[in-house]
């Protein structure tokens, strides 16, 4: 699997340059997978829970700048160009804090 994820990009890009690959993305994988449930003290999670998380911060950019070319006149404040990162960051927020309060009677060794 980890051969054929290489490969991937490779064809798609049609470079194999290590530096053009892959930068940037850590923060990325880390928000889907705690968005897919993988608790941040204890490294509890599944593949599916991580899956759905990389699926959900993948569709919500897409749905927030569909939803921006509906929007009518009066709302052209939420036209901003960083309002999807904005999105994706207050729901890490929620769902680190739902985490939180979930893990806080758990003692972890």
């Amino acid at each position: 699997v980890a051969a054929l994820s290489g490969v991937w990009p490779v064809a798609l890009l049609s470079t194999a340059d290590p530096r053009c690959i892959g930068l940037r993305v850590e923060f990325a994988v880390l928000s889907a997978c705690i968005v897919g449930g993988a608790n941040i003290k204890g490294g509890q999670g599944s593949i599916v829970g991580a899956v759905l998380g990389v699926l959900l911060l993948a569709i919500l950019p897409n749905g927030i700048q569909l939803m921006k070319s509906a929007l009518p006149v009066w709302l052209t404040w939420l036209k901003s160009p960083f309002l999807p990162q904005v999105i994706t960051g207050i729901v890490l927020l929620i769902v680190v804090f739902i985490n939180y309060l979930i893990g806080r009677g758990k003692h972890y060794e």
